[in-house]
């Protein structure tokens, strides 16, 4: 199974979509740590996944109409919406944010940032796809990156969190979104209204959570509080609504190799923020590590620019 045909890996508007797409889901971070994290979390995942699907699709909606775009598609898009719906909405929400509730938040990123683009890497190896020695070296330079920045690799060694279980859920999750990227990438390929699909994915998505509330009703947790539900409108909105679209429109234009390792820049922005907001300060492999994910990037852009099948 092939990885996609050369989608302009050189396309600047594709890598200014991507990185906006991963700034925005940034802040799932930080609002799903609030909800999810604690002895007595403020919302359950499923819920959580139901409410950012549901919210998601209606700010998508909304938009395809202020814009005047269609909101039908065609039945032959059915079969590869419901694929993409499941694994890269559902499936990886399920699996990511049940993985949350019992990994630090530094090894959630890792694994969820820097998981895809090696995984694809080696789904391409499996296809017997020769890879480039570009496309190694910032794939790993970028992993490697997010490790300094993150703070798993110190000067004290390697520091690593977490329940086996959750890791292993977000190693799930990460390969969900690598599944659902390839129908993905064919689907926003083929769109006339990018927004009706990315809009119609999340209405599935929320659909397929149904059962699962249904199964899981005695364990559901509502929030009680205003800035609760704020922090899950949030959510909605902003990782989701946005971002799946602009990450939609970047899928067009982007090999799907290069498209993942954008989301390297998920920890450098959380860095960032907190540096500049906070005033927490970052130590000198952090800035190592900022500076490597930034030079695997430009190389990966740079790699895009020749005829790829990635």
């Amino acid at each position: 199974m092939r990885m996609g045909r050369d989608t302009g890996g050189g396309s600047l508007a594709g890598v200014a979509l991507a990185v906006l797409a991963t700034l925005l889901w940034s802040s799932a971070f930080v609002c799903g740590r609030y909800l999810l994290g604690g002895e007595r979390p403020l919302m359950d995942p499923y819920t959580l996944v139901l409410v950012r699907f549901v919210v998601g699709s209606a700010v998508v909606f909304g938009l395809a109409a202020l814009r005047g775009q269609p909101l039908g598609i065609g039945r032959r898009q059915w079969p590869l919406l419901a694929g993409t719906s499941l694994f890269m909405y559902t499936l990886m929400s399920v699996f990511n944010f049940c993985g949350q509730r019992t990994v630090s938040a530094t090894m959630a990123a890792l694994i969820l940032e820097s998981g895809p683009a090696l995984l694809l890497l080696v789904w391409n190896m499996v296809c017997g796809r020769r890879l480039s020695w570009a496309e190694w070296v910032s794939v790993l330079g970028g992993a490697l990156g997010c490790m300094l920045v993150l703070n798993i690799i110190t000067l004290s060694g390697v520091q690593v969190g977490g329940s086996a279980l959750g890791q292993l859920l977000l190693l799930a999750s990460a390969l969900c979104w690598v599944v659902g990227s390839v129908w993905n990438q064919r689907l926003m390929m083929r769109a006339d209204s990018k927004l009706a699909l990315v809009g119609w994915c999340q209405l599935a998505g929320a659909v397929m959570m149904l059962p699962v509330l249904a199964v899981c009703r005695e364990g559901l947790v509502l929030p009680r509080t205003g800035l609760a539900w704020a922090a899950a409108v949030c959510v909605g909105v902003f990782p989701t609504a946005l971002a799946f679209v602009a990450w939609g429109e970047a899928a067009a234009r982007l090999p799907l190799w290069q498209l993942s390792l954008m989301q390297n820049l998920t920890p450098v922005f959380t860095l960032l923020a907190a540096s500049l907001l906070l005033g927490e300060p970052a130590t000198m492999l952090n800035v190592v590590g900022m500076a490597l994910v930034v030079a695997s990037l430009s190389l990966a852009v740079l790699a895009g620019r020749r005829p790829s099948d990635a």
